[in-house]
């Protein structure tokens, strides 16, 4: 139970103004085929009515030549309306995150 003084988090909310210039920055510079692959699939899986992960988008496409390249992929299919965050968050499965918190993502 949630007391006054306790840190809550809105994992829906987004985020301040300007909060996504290095994730847009990312975007603009990531290669073509990699960016639209992954968009296909998270397309592919908010279309079949999943509630995934980054780290299940990772399993399928690989990693990009640099890892803060994701952001802006997820920015991109937020704004084109594909996605939205469920509110939710699992640890993360991919060994080098250690077990930090991923959003759980749905279609729009």
């Amino acid at each position: 139970m949630a007391t006054d003084d306790q840190l809550t988090l809105d994992f829906t909310a987004h985020a301040p103004v300007g909060s996504y210039a290095g994730a847009e920055l990312a975007d603009e510079n990531t290669e073509d085929h990699w960016r639209n692959w992954a968009l296909r699939e998270i397309g592919i899986m908010a279309a079949n009515g999943l509630e995934f992960t980054a780290d299940d988008v990772r399993q399928i496409v690989g990693e990009p030549d640099i890892p803060n390249r994701w952001g802006g992929v997820w920015l991109a299919a937020r704004r084109a309306g594909l996605i939205v965050p469920t509110g939710q968050v699992r640890p993360s499965t991919t060994t080098t995150r250690h077990g930090s918190l991923v959003r759980v993502w749905r279609a729009a």
